[in-house]
């Protein structure tokens, strides 16, 4: 039996203990979904689940009330996935372990995720009821709501019929409540500057806080683990220096942390000071917060050595940050009394390696508090130092790689001459040694000696002078094949062809960088900063699968410049229909890869955060789709190339990645909002590849490649 089947009303509680049993935190509710899908179908009823795990389910009117207004019941699937130090459930894989106290049920060691948990099972148990007249039954099923509302707002909202919504996510049964609050996220990377220590270290450990969401407990005072920890460093580095090893608080950036961890590189004979401090420190926390947190503790105890610690200075500005960063209830309603009108969260905080990581969810029903409140961040941010640490970093990055640049210019034009000489393993063995040097190099200069971002740049500009300099030491000496250097001679002619016919290529790069600015702009417009960074992972995993394309087009060129100029009009029609198959089966192919590994490579770019990692997943089931389309138009312009008719190569180059990219970013997210940025590139590519096939009919004649 059972913990819930004692409880009433029996049908609720026993479709609650199901969800319970199944992992649904968010980011990971495919399970979940699944399980409201097959709810549906054994009933009969009409259900919709979209690519991310959001989910409509129609059930019909009862007999009688079919001329009754529809209702939308809308409720949310995932829940805040937070537990106990010593609890030993993996709450990824893990169901809840239920307990009752009376008529009081928790969950043992880990939160409950009753908001929005019960909602879910009241809108199952409603549309199961036989017994229950009622209208036409929309029921909306969200996901990633803990995480900023993700679910919702990737929602295809076209099933639904009905203009009455019951939002089923509140703390109180018969209590209907209207509000509105806006949120955002505020997201901290600070570089903090650490030496070699040999002092032994002590762990210093703050547990048995209350916590809980930080939407619906902040107004209850409950202590946050992160800013008491911050507490307890300024206490200790005021008898000992303070030298912070690492610290961490917190999961999620809507929990108030109920545990916080800090190792300090401590002297031995300034340990019984440090001890006497903690234990001061700990009564006056419990007596703060005896009725919020009765359960604190605070404790120091021996640790592990470290190879080094953050400097002293460092250490104050961990310090300073936690002292002064927003936390709490910022300001209260004056129209509506006890309404919490701004307020924040510092949900995650993490030292380690050198950096300061921290993220707060912001909350307002206000807008111009809470961009306030987001512009205070970004003001203490930058007084500790982060933005200018950034700035100069990306000076110094950029500075190291322009000096490498000929040497890029001349490894990307030698790869043609490796393939026109007949030599491409000659062009493959560069690009793997210039890949070797720039890994065996970031090791050497970061890991081994921390030079840090610039031993990073100097290993990548090393790279590219490799992969210059051994094709011009190659084609300098005898190689074997058709092709070395000679004396030169002007050709002004054969230079203007040249540049003619290599438009395209300057084209499709120019407006690639044109496009990608505008697409950032659009993304942040609809969706900010995780937009962007969800569209930079779709752009390094494209450029891999459409490496294939490119990488067969260009290898393809020479073949088929060769049959143009021996008047081989048999071979280049076999050449055409034959990259035709391989440029279709490399689509069905990356294109299936696409949908299949959408998940497991947003983990390995994103996986950090739940709700980038949903927004890029679904971002790349939408890409996917491009894939079937990109190859026609990236061997058509190649193809042409290799024909000799740049204006026709560059039409296509321009057209595909200026033009039809660019109006189609500008008018689809009017209509489908942030899914109008994917789109976009699926529709470019469509009308793209039409324009292509045009391009082919109308010179099939000219060159008689079919």
């Amino acid at each position: 039996m059972r913990n819930t089947d004692t409880l009433e009303p029996k049908s609720v509680l026993s479709y609650f203990a199901d969800l319970c049993a199944i992992p649904h935190g968010s980011g990971n509710t495919k399970a979940i979904s699944d399980y409201c899908v097959r709810f549906a179908e054994s009933h009969g009823f009409e259900a919709h689940q979209d690519a991310l795990n959001n989910v409509i389910i129609v059930c019909p009117a009862t007999p009688g009330c079919e001329s009754a207004e529809p209702v939308i019941i809308q409720g949310h699937l995932d829940m805040v996935t937070e537990k106990t130090a010593d609890c030993p459930l993996d709450m990824t894989r893990d169901g809840l372990d239920l307990a009752l106290d009376g008529d009081y049920l928790y969950a043992r060691g880990t939160t409950l995720g009753g908001d929005d948990g019960i909602a879910i099972a009241m809108a199952l148990a409603a549309m199961d009821d036989k017994t229950l007249r009622h209208p036409r039954i929309e029921a909306v099923f969200t996901v990633d709501e803990e995480i900023g509302m993700e679910g919702a707002a990737g929602l295809d909202v076209s099933p639904l019929t009905a203009r009455r919504l019951l939002n089923i996510d509140s703390e109180d049964e018969g209590i209907f409540t209207v509000s509105c609050a806006g949120g955002a996220r505020a997201n901290v990377r600070l570089p903090l500057a650490s030496e070699a220590c040999s002092l032994p270290t002590v762990v210093l450990e703050l547990t048995g806080l209350t916590g809980g969401h930080s939407g619906t407990e902040i107004d209850k005072g409950r202590a946050n683990a992160a800013i008491l920890l911050g507490r307890a460093l300024a206490a200790i580095g005021k008898i000992v220096p303070l030298r912070i090893v690492s610290a961490e608080s917190g999961l999620k950036d809507n929990a108030i942390p109920a545990s916080a961890r800090a190792v300090l590189a401590v002297e031995p004979a300034k340990l019984p000071a440090v001890q006497t401090r903690v234990s001061g420190l700990e009564a006056a926390f419990r007596a703060e917060h005896a009725v919020s947190d009765p359960g604190l503790t605070l404790t120091v105890r021996s640790g592990n050595p470290a190879p080094s610690a953050l400097t002293e200075a460092a250490g104050k500005t961990v310090v300073q940050f936690l002292q002064l960063v927003p936390n709490g209830i910022v300001s209260m309603s004056m129209d509506i009394p006890g309404l919490v009108q701004t307020s924040s969260n510092l949900g995650i905080f993490h030292v380690a390696d050198g950096l300061l990581v921290a993220r707060a969810s912001v909350r307002s029903s206000v807008a111009s508090e809470k961009e306030m409140l987001l512009e205070r961040f970004a003001t203490l941010c930058a007084l500790l130092g982060a933005e200018g640490a950034l700035l100069d970093g990306c000076v110094t990055y950029g500075r190291i790689l322009f000096s490498s640049m000929p040497f890029f210019l001349l490894q990307y034009e030698f790869q043609s001459f490796f393939i026109a000489a007949e030599r491409p393993q000659v062009g493959l063995y560069v690009t793997v040694a210039s890949g070797v040097t720039n890994m065996v190099l970031d090791a050497l200069l970061v890991a081994v000696f921390p030079l840090g971002l610039f031993g990073a740049a100097a290993a990548t500009a090393l790279s590219q002078v490799v992969g210059g300099f051994i094709p011009l030491i190659y084609f300098a000496l005898p190689n074997g094949s058709a092709l070395r250097f000679t004396k030169p001679r002007f050709d002004g002619k054969a230079l203007l062809r040249t540049v003619t016919n290599g438009s395209s290529e300057l084209m499709s790069n120019i407006s690639m960088s044109i496009v990608s600015m505008l697409y950032n702009t659009r993304l942040m417009e609809y969706a900010g900063e995780n937009g962007v960074a969800a569209y930079g992972v779709l752009m390094y995993v494209a450029g891999i699968f459409l490496a294939i394309f490119i990488g067969y087009s260009t290898g393809v060129a020479p073949v088929a410049s060769f049959s143009l100029g021996a008047q081989n009009n048999g071979e280049l029609r076999n050449l055409f229909r034959k990259s035709l198959a391989v440029i279709g089966c490399s689509s069905l192919l990356m294109f299936g890869l696409g949908e299949l590994l959408s998940s497991p490579l947003a983990t390995l770019f994103v996986g950090y955060d739940d709700g980038l990692k949903a927004l890029t997943v679904h971002a790349f089931k939408i890409y996917s789709f491009s894939f079937l389309l990109s190859g026609i138009s990236v061997f058509g312009s190649a193809f042409f190339t290799a024909l000799g008719d740049g204006l026709t190569s560059a039409l296509i180059a321009f057209l595909r990645s200026l033009v039809f990219q660019t109006a189609a970013v500008m008018l689809l997210p009017l209509i489908f909002e942030i899914d109008g940025i994917w789109y976009s590139i699926i529709a470019a590519e469509l009308v793209s590849a039409a324009v292509t096939a045009v391009f082919f009919a109308v010179h099939r004649k000219k060159y008689r490649y079919f």
